[in-house]
């Protein structure tokens, strides 16, 4: 009985002391929730599908933070739409006056997003924007939003890398760039670069079409481990995945 006693006093103060390591494992209750807008709209002359991320916090201050961002994507976006609404209706609207034979196409506004991390200290995501306004094809680029949650800002390419260190970064650039087939014929370097945004361990530079090469090459996109920028990286996240 003596003997049974002190093996259950052992297993309870084992599992005691593992209780700290098990709490620490437990993935701890998310502070941002991504929802997305979706907006699609059609008229004779345009036509607009649109979608993007809201975020939000049941923590007060974080979402207080994250409306902002919040309001400066629907922004943006609400600035395409009209925009590809005026000239759309400027351009047709010519053609009436002129008795000219109507475009059968119409002008067109795609944004979809990928965010790719969205945590209570940064927000790092991309929009790619696709304009069509006649012609062989349309046009697409990509935006960043890389946002600091305490700053209540959208961080520039100089808050995210140290640029005084530009001849690393592009040594970096030019090492980790995936040439596939070899269609591109020019290095990537940060004065060619679109767009920026990060995961928890992976920083993507992506470069769009006639950027590197040819536009049949399409966009290229540039994946540079944190491990190898090191300080150049400026914001201090955990690197626990992407």
């Amino acid at each position: 009985m003596k003997k049974a006693k002190l093996f259950l006093s052992a297993v309870l103060s084992s599992f005691c002391l593992l209780i700290p390591l098990l709490e620490s494992c437990t993935p701890s209750e998310a502070q941002v929730v991504v929802r997305k807008v979706t907006n699609v709209d059609q008229a004779k002359e345009w036509g607009t599908d649109v979608r993007y991320p809201v975020f939000s916090s049941p923590d007060l201050a974080i979402n207080t933070s994250l409306e902002v961002l919040n309001k400066q994507l629907s922004d943006y976006v609400s600035g395409l739409e009209d925009l590809l609404k005026i000239e759309a209706k400027e351009l047709f609207a010519d053609f009436e006056i002129d008795s000219l034979s109507r475009p059968d196409w119409a002008y067109e506004l795609g944004v979809s997003d990928t965010v790719y991390l969205a945590t209570d200290d940064y927000i790092s995501l991309q929009l790619v924007v696709y304009h069509y306004t006649g012609g062989a094809h349309g046009m697409t680029n990509f935006i960043a939003f890389n946002y600091d949650v305490a700053k209540q800002k959208v961080l520039t390419n100089g808050e995210l890398l140290d640029l005084t260190q530009l001849e690393r970064i592009n040594q970096l650039l030019k090492a980790d760039f995936n040439n596939r087939e070899q269609c591109f014929d020019t290095d990537p370097t940060m004065d060619l670069v679109s767009a920026i945004t990060f995961s928890a361990d992976t920083v993507r530079f992506i470069f769009e079409q006639y950027t590197l090469g040819a536009y049949a090459c399409g966009p290229a996109e540039v994946l540079v481990p944190k491990t190898e920028l090191g300080e150049i990286f400026l914001p201090k996240i955990e690197l626990t995945g992407n």
